[in-house]
């Protein structure tokens, strides 16, 4: 920092850094949080905040007079500065009057102003603040700004005849960054106009050999048209006097990579889906509150991408810069999850952002990004994300965006993280469900088959997506009868089978497949004993009594956070029955038949127990005592389901 003409050095790394945040939001308060977590990342001191003081008060010292401008306001702090004292703002500045000079005619002044602009920087920014994430975003930024107003400025050069002068800085350009076209068209240009053009056209074909290799991608129009320019010897290059010098200028202007568009990108949201009054007014309250994002999570198939795409639909009108839309592939039985760098490039390409100008590196294309959304409103569905670990790449820097995420997993990172409005979305209620079938079977079907159209609804268990493959092929077969579809799901070992059409999309084992595929070992074993309990209710005593391992609560949180498992107001977990049915078949094959008969035995040791002591020594008591020593072993080849179930003893907490 330079204060009445002396540099002001500040040696410690940790006082840089809050000085180079506070300094990059010059007049903007940075809260506390935001300045401990780029100062300590995830290492922070046991009190952090009155570290944060710490180093506050000894910057101030360090600058002196200059100190006194770095002001405590709630939740942060700011530094005060007045016009033109931030580099940044005065080569804001400068480029402004350089780019009115150009409309002007004024090449020369244009020229001066932005070589004055340039002259600001001492080295690359932020160089020395070891904060990746500040580098990442504001660093690469104002990098990205210096290379086009270098561009500005050598086009400029070029067009008042500076050709010779011009080669020199337009060579180490092209050096650093061999695929920024702008600067080798300038340097082919500037080549040819110096009498070089054998050389022009071999920086041509340097590059057309490069962009094939490391992009597979030829060189872009502008840039294959130069070339043919050249090798015809078009007149139209040679600069001929001054009159022509705005003409030509405009032909050298940065070549803009990135076109304002409007990106229309929402899927429609399919005529099956209704209601969802309650969960469209969470999404309104939550997101009028200025909270612009909001995780939505729930078991597969329960309809979270169609609520989310329903939201921002009706809501377009409040994003005139439009809808982005990202199928994150979290959980998609046709291939694995899509990378965060490769979503980012879609979402670049989206933005008018042409594909042989995306930078690599998921951190650079995340700047790219956030730079282009700042200032824009827009409406940003990320659907079927993995985790929150794949979505933070791709939040937005601003507030100006609202952000819908979609997941299986209940994301608590984002909530925790980045202040998430979480909205966890269940089945569909009775009559929710018959506006479903009605929509898609007609009224008068749904009406003649009535009895049948309820066998329906209690079969699918409220499931959107098992409601709507059913009635798909109810629809597609007009004579197939309702009765015969029930029964098949009447039927446990045909129930599945029934929710299937043929295809991976649209079928219900493969959609919990992934879930369930996704899972930790521990987590596989305990969901699919728990689809053998007798009882739909289990307590996480009598879950633990199950695994026989102590340590099934952190499991059971795994499945929660999976959607796979509801904890109600009574602490017993529930499974929705389809999936109850996958987790008992994949249980057949995934745990060893004696794990699973020793499993179901220390249940029913575990309920008898607790019969037992609940009744005392009673002829009752005695009677569930001789049940516990009379029941069969787990070597007889036989399990206790129908002795517990026998018992009637539906699940409550043990006393703690």
């Amino acid at each position: 920092m330079w204060s009445a003409g002396r540099l002001v050095p500040v040696p410690a790394a940790k006082q840089r850094i809050l000085l180079a945040v506070l300094v990059l939001r010059a007049g903007k308060v940075v809260s506390a949080e935001e300045l401990i977590d780029l100062l300590w990342a995830e290492c922070p001191p046991a009190s952090p905040r009155v570290g944060l003081q710490t180093i506050v008060l000894r910057l101030r010292r360090r600058l002196g007079v200059l100190g006194q401008r770095i002001v405590t306001k709630p939740p942060g702090y700011l530094i005060e500065v007045g016009p033109d004292e931030v580099d940044v703002d005065e080569a804001t500045r400068l480029a402004a009057e350089a780019e009115h000079a150009a409309e002007q005619g004024d090449l020369d002044g244009e020229a001066r102003l932005l070589a004055r602009a340039l002259g600001l920087w001492r080295g690359e920014a932020l160089a020395d603040i070891d904060v990746p994430s500040l580098q990442a975003t504001d660093g690469q930024l104002i990098g990205e700004w210096r290379l086009r107003l270098q561009q500005r400025h050598l086009s400029a050069r070029l067009s008042v005849g500076k050709h010779a002068e011009s080669i020199g800085p337009l060579s180490v350009l092209v050096g650093g960054n061999p695929l920024r076209e702008e600067f080798i068209s300038l340097l082919m240009l500037a080549l040819h106009r110096a009498g070089r053009s054998a050389e022009a056209l071999q920086h041509y074909e340097r590059t057309r050999r490069t962009l094939a290799e490391e992009l597979g991608a030829d060189p872009s129009p502008e840039l294959r048209d130069l070339h043919e320019r050249i090798l015809s010897g078009d007149p139209a290059l040679k600069l001929v006097g001054a009159e022509e010098q705005v003409e030509v200028a405009a032909t050298l202007r940065p070549v803009r990579h990135m076109e304002v568009r409007v990106p229309r990108q929402l899927p429609t949201v399919p005529r099956s889906f209704v209601g969802r009054v309650r969960e469209l007014s969470a999404l309104d309250a939550a997101l009028a509150q200025g909270n612009g994002l909001a995780a939505i999570s729930g078991i597969g198939g329960a309809g979270k991408s169609w609520l989310a795409l329903r939201w921002a639909q009706r809501n377009a009108a409040r994003f005139p810069d439009g809808q982005l839309y990202v199928d994150l592939r979290g959980f998609d039985p046709s291939g694995p999850p899509l990378p965060a760098e490769s979503a980012l490039h879609g979402l670049l390409e989206s933005l008018g952002v042409e594909r042989t100008r995306i930078p690599s590196g998921a951190d650079a294309r995340t700047a790219a990004y956030r730079s282009l959304v700042a200032d824009r409103r827009m409406v940003i569905v990320l659907d079927n994300a993995r985790d929150s670990t794949q979505v933070a790449p791709l939040l937005p820097g601003g507030e100006s965006c609202v952000v819908l995420v979609t997941g299986r997993h209940r994301m608590g990172g984002l909530v925790a993280r980045h202040g998430a409005a979480p909205l966890v979305v269940d089945t569909l209620a009775a009559d929710e469900a018959r506006q479903l079938l009605t929509g898609c079977l007609g009224a008068r079907r749904v009406s003649a088959e009535r009895q049948f159209v309820a066998e329906l609804e209690r079969r699918c268990a409220g499931l959107p997506f098992a409601l709507s493959v059913v009635a798909a092929r109810a629809a597609t077969n007009p004579g197939l009868p309702l009765r015969s579809l029930v029964e098949e799901l009447k039927e446990r070992s045909t129930r599945l089978d029934a929710i299937d059409s043929g295809e991976s999309a649209t079928n219900l084992r493969a959609v919990f497949s992934c879930s369930y595929d996704a899972l930790s070992a521990p987590a596989v074993r305990l969901l699919g004993l728990l689809s053998l309990a007798p009882d739909p209710d289990i307590s996480w005593q009598a879950a633990q009594c199950l695994a026989g391992t102590s340590t099934v609560r952190k499991v059971l949180r795994e499945l929660e956070d999976a959607s796979l498992l509801h904890q109600d107001r009574r602490g017993c977990y529930q499974m929705h029955g389809l999936l109850r049915l996958y987790a008992a078949e994949r249980a057949t094959v995934d745990i060893d038949a004696a794990d699973r008969v020793s499993a179901v035995n220390r249940l029913a040791d575990f309920h008898l127990s607790f019969a037992y002591a609940a009744d005392g020594p009673s002829s009752a008591g005695r009677a569930v005592m001789a049940l516990l020593e009379t029941r069969p072993s787990a070597g007889g080849g036989q399990t206790r389901n129908n002795g517990v179930a026998g018992l009637g003893i539906r699940c409550r907490p043990v006393p703690r």
